[in-house]
């Protein structure tokens, strides 16, 4: 397992945001940005992830970047895509579930030069040039947050969309042109309400999808605490088991020697 102890990661993921960056080059994918950590579980948070190199890169390198590097554990946190590896899996692990929303984990790319090594490349001075490394924030939560969130944030959007468009009707007595520009400002207004809507709908659909992921892991390991219980109260009866077998030797062993005392004793 691989932990982020780098000391110049929290470094880079604060001058990735604090500085806005344009036109950086698109070289890796990921399979989702959105990563909800089930914090109220016995184990480790755990949450997997899928890079992948763009087409038309011939050699890729990638790492993981936080400014809490003694929270997290990633596993690979770097590495190199090219024709032979063009993807890779890796694995994010919340230490003791101890989640802080100011954590933040960033996944950087740089293409590498043919003159360049894959193991020096991040020391090198295109890698300090954010024109030639590619950053894509990653989203952290939690599943509880979640939850809450998309709970409050349709209340609020339900409520606020229909009392905004009942008060435009109703208020409204524009006519002619006035209220064609009116009526076109209530187009907008519905279709951004709509592109809200449809990405509340995505992402409760990938909470969904967490969610899945989370009760699978928990039925797991439950099934992993029943096995280990079952096993341990094998162990006990067997040790009860060989504890009794002993303590009847034991008093069969007292016997017999109180039996000799009094032989002797009649002898004498």
């Amino acid at each position: 397992m691989k932990g982020l102890s780098n000391s110049s990661a929290t470094d880079d993921v604060n001058n990735n945001n604090n500085n806005a960056v344009t036109n950086t080059p698109i070289l890796v994918t990921l399979d989702q940005k959105f990563i909800c950590f089930d914090v109220e579980q016995v184990l480790d948070a755990k949450q997997k992830l899928q890079i992948g190199r763009l087409e038309g890169n011939k050699r890729v390198a990638w790492r993981i970047r936080t400014n809490a590097p003694t929270r997290y554990i990633v596993n690979p946190n770097g590495g190199v895509l090219d024709d032979t590896c063009s993807s890779q899996s890796l694995t994010v692990e919340l230490v003791g579930n101890r989640y802080n929303p100011h954590h933040k984990l960033v996944v950087q790319a740089i293409q590498i030069l043919d003159s360049e090594s894959p193991k020096s490349i991040w020391k090198s001075q295109r890698a300090k040039d954010h024109e030639f490394v590619q950053t894509i924030n990653l989203e952290l939560s939690t599943t509880l947050m979640n939850l809450e969130f998309t709970q409050q944030m349709s209340n609020d959007r339900a409520a606020q969309s229909s009392a905004s468009l009942a008060s435009l009707l109703d208020q409204s007595s524009t006519a002619g042109p006035d209220r064609i520009n009116e009526l076109e400002s209530l187009y907008s207004m519905l279709k951004s309400d709509t592109e809200k809507i449809q990405s509340n709908v995505d992402k409760t659909v990938k909470l969904k999808e967490v969610l899945d992921s989370h009760l699978e892991t928990r039925k797991q390991t439950i099934k992993n605490l029943t096995g280990k219980i079952e096993e341990n109260e094998n162990r006990i009866n067997q040790l009860n088991s060989k504890i009794k077998g002993q303590e009847a030797a034991l008093s069969e062993v007292q016997a017999r020697n109180k039996m000799n005392e009094n032989k002797d004793c009649s002898i004498m």
